[in-house]
């Protein structure tokens, strides 16, 4: 007389049970250099999100955009006020539809009351959050999509001689895409079922 092992009943169940999908985030970011003179046109090519055969799904898409100026000045110490206007700006389109638009602006005057540098750093930014299936629907595939960047880097002062100016500025952008895996499907009830049911058997009588 023998015994065939047996399943215990809630360790079988576990088979049916279904994980919660995880969330993760994938990001795409750059910099465009402020370059002085007129408007400079820039297209940034950005990988869709992949659902992989539908096993991941797009919850929302983060956009982050940010200008940076940093102007830097030599005082003459002659005690006049300066005008300066410095501007590091930059609009993104998506089609042509405009997105947003980021503009670290000085436009004010300066006195000059002091012999020697100066710096006047400014930044602006931008957060928008895309989470309608409308919206979503754009930037979801297995292709790239396109956002088109218009900036300029700019500056003047008035009187022009007075004193020394000088500005760098840059635009950044990331695109964050946060997602979550999609679980794999429940196994069907009746399966643990039969599983129970195999493994676990009576005691055999003696032949």
């Amino acid at each position: 007389m023998h015994h065939m092992p047996r399943c215990i009943a809630a360790t079988c169940t576990l088979l049916a049970l279904s994980f919660p999908a995880a969330a993760d985030t994938f990001s795409q970011e750059g910099t465009i250099i402020g370059s002085f003179g007129p408007v400079s046109q820039t297209e940034i090519i950005l990988a869709q999100f992949d659902t992989l055969g539908g096993t991941r799904h797009l919850n929302f898409v983060q956009l982050d955009f940010f200008a940076s100026l940093n102007g830097s000045y030599t005082g003459t110490g002659s005690g006049e006020p300066v005008d300066v206007f410095a501007v590091m700006g930059a609009s993104y389109y998506l089609g042509d539809t405009e997105l947003t638009f980021t503009l670290a602006l000085f436009d004010d005057d300066l006195e000059d009351d002091f012999v020697g540098p100066g710096t006047l750093p400014l930044s602006d930014e931008v957060h928008l959050t895309l989470d309608q299936s409308a919206d979503l629907a754009l930037w979801i595939g297995p292709g790239s999509i396109t956002l088109t960047a218009f900036s300029q880097l700019d500056f003047s002062t008035l009187p022009e001689d007075q004193i020394f100016f000088s500005a760098t500025g840059s635009a950044q952008y990331s695109i964050t895409y946060d997602f979550s895996l999609v679980p794999a499907p429940s196994a069907p009830a009746f399966f643990s079922s039969v599983l129970i049911a195999r493994t676990t058997r009576r005691r055999r009588t003696p032949r």
